[in-house]
């Protein structure tokens, strides 16, 4: 049986990736996906990435371009220093960055380094990963619109750590055409682990909208300080998109931006409740036409 299912692989791997997608993404979620009206938030996904709709919004998942929409938008005040960009790392002048920050390149995910200290950096070997992810392409076929994004390496200021080593609280808001509808956040994440999730609604609501996986917890969040500014914002950035994710950090003098998501989990939204998954679809299909 493992032999066959092996071999029905190799044979599926050899065709076109729109068929491999359409054939895992039926026997994941046990149905076939309905392309000419989606009935859901993972299927106007899995549709969109089929049908390429992602490529003239490519600039939003570039995490150099996007910096200008969101300053277009009104909200430079929210974007991180930038202290370069690069399209070689071996012109980086690693003495002209500060002690702390973070690099990365723009193009995929997964691809940055966190520095705490300078001084204990391997320069040449960080420079070496930068060059081999500068000729990366993104790793996920389907997700079309990052093959339009031309790669760069982009130098950040280092959004600080929580005192405990995990990462600071990232506030993932889910949108339809600017109105957002849930609140997916991700704390106690570190370099070992992918931390746990809660999701509210925009009125701080504990919505349970999260599967009883590794991801769930059953710990509640804080109401962060800015998030009137933080739903404000996100419905600045995703008006005039059917769907989107805007993620914001929080801080004691104001919200910051971190990235704007197309297609959030490439449409799997495997740790979302099917609740979730159906409201989110029809927030999409009521607001996808309006003004």
């Amino acid at each position: 049986m493992e032999k066959n299912k092996s071999f029905g692989r190799r044979i599926l791997n050899l065709l076109p990736w729109q068929v491999r997608y359409f054939v895992d993404y039926s026997r994941n979620k046990h149905v076939i996906p309905n392309l000419f009206s989606p009935r859901n938030y993972s299927e106007y996904i899995f549709r969109d990435n089929i049908l390429g709709c992602h490529k003239k919004h490519a600039y939003l998942a570039d995490k150099y371009e996007v910096r200008k929409y969101v300053e277009e938008r009104g909200l430079g005040h929210i974007l991180t220093k930038l202290y370069g960009v690069w399209d070689n790392a071996d012109i980086i002048n690693f003495d002209e960055l500060p002690a702390q920050f973070a690099i990365k390149c723009n193009h995929s995910c997964a691809m940055n380094i966190i520095v705490f200290d300078k001084s204990t950096l391997d320069v040449e070997a960080t420079k070496k990963l930068l060059n081999k992810w500068l000729k990366t392409k993104h790793p996920i076929d389907f997700e079309v619109h990052y093959q339009c994004i031309k790669p760069l390496i982009i130098c950040e200021e280092l959004i600080k750590d929580n005192e405990d080593g995990s990462f600071p609280m990232d506030y993932k808001i889910h949108c339809a055409n600017g109105k957002p509808i849930f609140i997916q956040c991700c704390f106690a994440r570190t370099e070992q682990s992918v931390g746990k999730r809660v999701i509210y609604s925009p009125e701080w609501k504990n919505l349970h909208y999260i599967i009883n996986d590794y991801h769930y917890s059953g710990d509640e969040c804080d109401k962060p300080k800015h998030l009137k500014e933080m739903l404000e914002y996100a419905s600045i950035l995703s008006k005039g998109l059917d769907y989107a994710r805007v993620d914001f950090y929080d801080t004691d003098e104001r919200p910051l931006f971190g990235e704007i998501t197309l297609t959030p989990m490439g449409g799997w939204l495997t740790y979302f409740t099917p609740e979730a998954i159906d409201v989110m679809g029809r927030e999409i299909r009521v607001n996808k036409n309006k003004k």
